[in-house]
């Protein structure tokens, strides 16, 4: 090989660095496997391109290679924390591919640290605006060019979901699904919870070499299916609805990567099927409220699909949450006396479970001196906002603190907070009385928490053993 030659290759692999080394990352094809898809392809074109051009064309080959080293100047010139700065920017670096933001827990804290509570950040290649102040982030979701960046699942219902709708459409059928999850349709609900909570307490107790994980997946879907079908588990309509439901997995939707999607729309004829049979439960709690609040409601196949999809989103969050309110009772038993089942919710919400708010700049704004360019993610550091507020500790499980700095803020900001917080409140708060009440928990296994695609959630290795009281 000759000098030239050899030079030639060095850049080359020197351009395109980073990008291989992605390419090499299992982390980047187990979260975003379409980004990972397209990198080899580009990677792949580029390869076939360069074959081409030492074959038939060395000019071609040393203006591709100058393109290349163009490329890399550019993207090393947004990786500055500097760059944009004199134009309004806030601080921080635009290195696209940086997956120590699902990787490292201590990301964002890292970024506040060395940037201020305003910085910015790429997301895979998307750049972002981060936040972590509650004052300011919260003045930062009043604006009304902000919107929220739909997911890929957001398809396969019609008429889009909720959280992602225009504000009329929104306004509509937020006070339509609210219906479903007032006092009393809980108060209603109540006995499938508690017959899903004792199942699987008693399965823990039985088995504490198994994953707890699994066992508040169970738990989170006989509650949910009981309270909108109806059915208990034993019954052939609710073993039924247990596998439809178990296909739809919207973190593999996300990361879907055949084309041709045969997994949303398997997903999608799931949903279609659980609204057929939704049409029959009008006797189920929270069916009942709707219809009595909105007469023929469940004819709409929009509010249908949204409130179906209280299973596998709300389903989601309550794993995470029974989860980590396992791991912080076990953990933190010499913090529970005196504590209320609602306190040890609140502030296992707000130490572990609620991250961030998503956002995107539909048009470009000035704010508190910063320069917020159109199309631009906003994210609103929730855990690192709570962790650098003046309160004492932030950072120490204390369920009986007092909340006078405001900080319990885990279920969204203005229109866009989560319908479900009544549920999750009332169903975590019953699920944390019934286990203090009957066990003492012991953490017996535990190793690193994991990043799970969405949040992250205690080790895979987390057991506890529950003893009789």
């Amino acid at each position: 090989m000759s000098v030239l030659s050899l030079g030639v290759a060095v850049v080359w692999v020197a351009s395109l660095w980073p990008f291989l080394r992605a390419c090499l990352s299992l982390k980047l094809l187990k979260w975003f496997p379409q980004t990972w898809l397209g990198l080899l392809v580009a990677l792949g074109f580029l390869g076939l391109s360069a074959g081409w051009c030492v074959l038939h064309s060395p000019l071609g080959l040393c203006l591709l290679t100058l393109s290349l080293v163009v490329m890399r100047w550019g993207f090393e010139k947004r990786a500055h924390p500097s760059f944009g700065t004199v134009n309004g920017l806030p601080p921080g670096s635009l290195r696209p591919l940086e997956l120590r933001q699902w990787s490292c827990p201590e990301f964002f804290a890292e970024q506040t640290r060395h940037h201020g509570p305003v910085f910015k950040v790429c997301s895979v290649f998307a750049p972002t605006v981060c936040v972590s102040d509650f004052v300011a982030g919260w003045d930062l979701l009043k604006r009304e060019c902000l919107g929220s960046p739909p997911l890929r699942y957001d398809r396969l219902i019609p008429g889009g979901a909720m959280r992602y709708m225009n504000e009329e459409s929104h306004r509509r059928y937020r006070g339509m699904l609210t219906s479903a999850l007032s006092e009393s349709t809980l108060g209603q609900c109540q006995p499938y919870f508690e017959s899903a909570i004792e199942r699987a307490l008693d399965r823990l107790h039985r088995d504490p070499d198994q994953n707890p994980r699994q066992v508040m997946e169970e738990l989170s879907t006989d509650a949910l299916l009981g309270s909108m079908f109806g059915t208990s588990p034993g019954q052939s309509l609710h073993s039924e609805l247990r596998a439809l439901s178990a296909q739809v997995d919207l973190g593999a939707l996300e990361r879907e990567l055949l084309p041709w999607r045969p997994g949303a729309r398997r997903a999608k004829a799931v949903l279609k099927r659980m609204a057929e049979i939704l049409q029959n439960q009008h006797s189920a709690p929270m069916p009942a409220a709707i219809l009595k609040a909105h007469p023929g409601g469940l004819d709409d196949p929009v509010l249908a699909a949204n409130l179906l999809l209280f299973v596998p989103t709300g389903g989601r969050d309550l794993v995470g949450l029974f989860t980590w309110v396992l791991k912080m009772i076990a953990s933190h038993p010499q913090a529970l006396e005196g504590a209320l089942p609602r306190s040890i919710v609140e502030e296992t919400l707000r130490l572990e479970q609620s991250e961030y708010l998503f956002r995107r700049a539909t048009r470009e704004f000035q704010w508190n001196g910063f320069r917020i360019p159109k199309g631009y993610l906003i994210r609103v550091c929730v855990h690192e906002a709570q962790w650098s507020c003046r309160m004492e500790e932030a950072r120490v499980f204390r369920p009986t603190r007092d909340d006078g700095h405001g900080v319990k803020r885990s279920f969204g900001a203005y229109r866009h907070t989560c319908p479900g917080k009544r549920l999750t409140l009332n169903f975590a708060s019953l699920f944390v009385k019934r286990l203090m009440e009957t066990y003492r928990v012991r953490e017996v296994g535990d190793g690193p928490r994991e990043f799970d695609g969405w949040h992250w959630c205690p080790s895979s290795q987390f057991r506890v053993r529950l003893d009789p009281k």
